[in-house]
């Protein structure tokens, strides 16, 4: 059976769980990490706000690792680790854990996906010094973590985000350049206009964008600007943003329908099992998470879609609780190459009153961009 959202609000843990998991962001694999952004407002016991403490790490890729620690008076810990991967973007995790007075260390639990691994974390603020260690099984390849990292005042840190933002944004308009100008090569300069267009409606839309992802979070109050993690946010979603357009650009032929497929923003679906059923029917098994609306409103729903031509397949649902004025919900994907259009209707059941599930999503592949003219597309991609 289908399942229903547990509620609409991102404001409550259980979507802020799925919300962390299901958005994407640059980096390995697309890892959804756009909640780790969330900030470090950790609380003690009293919920009374902590101020964390701020570190830089070893260097990797240019980059340093980035720190960020807040223990309340319980001694409970919230900690954030940004770190740079092999993609050239970042990639943010938020685990938890509890500092022993005496040993001044802690195991921080939920670093990592999945919360089995933990990272032993040595805490020496009056050396203005901390210490990570792995403790957990291997971890990914692009996980290096373990060293020292040093003290940084807020204003150090706040210029490190400045500028990594800085620098994104210059990245993401020579991508759009150089996915223009190629267009225009090819002579399609329909396509280098409406890619001009989108990329300007897309920057007049990023406040929304900040909204969405970090709720009450307003880009233009000026004491959010001043806060780290504000420039952090805006640097993966340039990113998020540059590995979309290349996306979009990619002409591959697509071997497989199965894997994951993004709308750009906060939508994701996930195709697999792409065989007959026992009746000889073709379709395949299905699940769709979203995030849409200033209130942050959530979406999920799974099923079995059933092909119903070479290039649409229909989903009808069977679970009569979840009809809308004795009508089923139902989901019509339409295939487009790398790209597949999704438009649902009676679907309210499965989502917060501000989302849906509606959109074009594109196929990710395994590529970090579009493979050159002639490759050929992967099938059974996935991006984890």
């Amino acid at each position: 059976m289908p399942t229903r959202p547990a509620c609409d609000c991102r404001r409550q843990p259980r979507c802020r769980r799925r919300f962390r998991r299901f958005n994407p962001g640059p980096g390995r694999g697309l890892v959804w990490v756009l909640a780790g952004l969330l900030g470090i407002a950790a609380a003690s016991a009293r919920d009374r706000p902590v101020e964390p403490d701020f570190y830089h790490g070893p260097q990797e890729s240019g980059h340093p690792n980035l720190l960020t620690i807040a223990v309340g008076d319980d001694q409970s810990m919230v900690v954030e680790l940004r770190y740079p991967n092999d993609q050239g973007g970042f990639q943010t995790a938020i685990g938890t854990g509890r500092l022993d007075e005496t040993t001044r260390e802690a195991l921080v639990n939920d670093l990592v996906a999945g919360g089995a691994e933990a990272v032993r974390l040595r805490w020496r603020p009056d050396h203005g010094q901390v210490t990570l260690e792995w403790v957990g099984a291997a971890p990914a390849r692009d996980f290096r973590i373990d060293g020292s990292y040093q003290r940084l005042t807020r204003e150090q840190r706040l210029g490190i985000a400045r500028n990594t933002y800085a620098k994104a944004d210059q990245t993401l308009l020579e991508t759009e350049a150089a996915l223009a100008a190629a267009a225009v090569a090819s002579g399609d300069r329909a396509a280098a206009e409406a890619l001009t267009s989108d990329q300007q409606s897309w920057r007049e839309a990023l406040p929304d964008s900040v909204e969405l992802a970090w709720n009450g979070f307003e880009g233009d109050d000026p004491v959010h600007q001043l806060d780290p993690n504000y420039w952090d946010l805006l640097t993966d979603l340039l990113q998020a943003r540059g590995q979309f357009i290349r996306l979009r650009a990619d002409d591959r032929p697509l071997a497989s329908i199965t894997g994951s497929w993004w709308d750009g923003a906060h939508g994701q679906l996930m195709i697999t099992d792409s065989g007959p059923e026992a009746t000889g029917e073709a379709g395949f098994d299905f699940e769709i998470h979203t995030l849409r609306g200033r209130g942050a409103h959530v979406g999920h729903v799974s099923g079995r879609a059933a092909m119903i031509d070479d290039t649409t397949a229909l989903w009808r649902d069977s679970e009569p609780a979840a009809f809308i004025d004795g009508q089923p919900a139902e989901l019509t994907f339409r295939f487009d190459g790398r790209r597949v259009v999704i438009s649902g209707q009676r679907t309210q059941y499965y989502h917060g009153a501000a989302a849906h599930f509606d959109g074009d999503y594109h196929h990710l592949g395994r590529a970090d961009g579009p493979a050159e003219k002639g490759g050929t597309g992967v099938g059974n991609a996935d991006p984890g």
